[in-house]
C-alpha cells in the first residue's frame, strides 16, 4: 500500500494527470513501441492500440505520476510511476531518457513494493532479472 507521503503526492498530481491523460498515454505508448516494437507485434492487440482502447483501459486500472529525475546508464532520466487502483495488479516504475524518451529501466513491484522484475539498459544492452520468490 502507499505511504501517507506517497498518497499525498498521488492525490496532488492526479488532477493534472487526469486532465492530460489523453495526451500522456499516446506519447508513452508511441515511445514504448518505438523502443520495443516486439511488444506491439507480440503482446499488445494492434487493433486496440490503433483505436486507443488499450490506453483507456490502462487509465481505468492505474494512477500515473511523474516521479524523480536521476541518472540511469549514464543518462539523465525521468521516472514515471504506474500505481494500480486495486490490489489485483502489479505496480510499475519506468525511467526514460530525458532527451529522447527511450526506456532505460523498468521495475515491476508487488503490493509491498518488492521488486518482482527489473530490466535495465546497460551500455546499449538490456539486462533483465526476475525475482521468483
Amino acid at each position: 500500500m502507499l505511504s501517507a507521503q506517497s498518497r499525498e503526492i498521488v492525490q496532488a498530481t492526479l488532477p493534472a494527470i487526469g486532465v492530460a491523460i489523453s495526451e500522456i498515454t499516446p506519447l508513452f505508448y508511441r515511445k514504448m513501441f518505438a523502443a520495443h516494437p516486439e511488444l506491439e507485434r507480440d503482446l499488445f492487440n494492434r487493433g486496440n492500440q490503433k483505436q486507443g482502447e488499450q490506453q483507456k483501459a490502462l487509465a481505468d486500472f492505474y494512477d500515473f505520476r511523474k516521479a524523480e529525475t536521476m541518472r540511469v546508464a549514464g543518462l539523465d532520466a525521468q521516472a514515471w510511476v504506474f500505481e494500480p487502483k486495486d490490489g489485483l495488479r502489479y505496480g510499475h516504475r519506468f525511467w526514460s531518457d530525458a532527451a529522447t524518451g527511450l526506456l532505460l529501466k523498468a521495475r515491476v513491484v508487488n503490493e509491498r513494493g518488492d521488486v518482482v522484475s527489473l530490466h535495465q539498459r546497460l551500455g546499449g544492452e538490456t539486462a533483465g532479472a526476475k525475482n521468483r520468490g
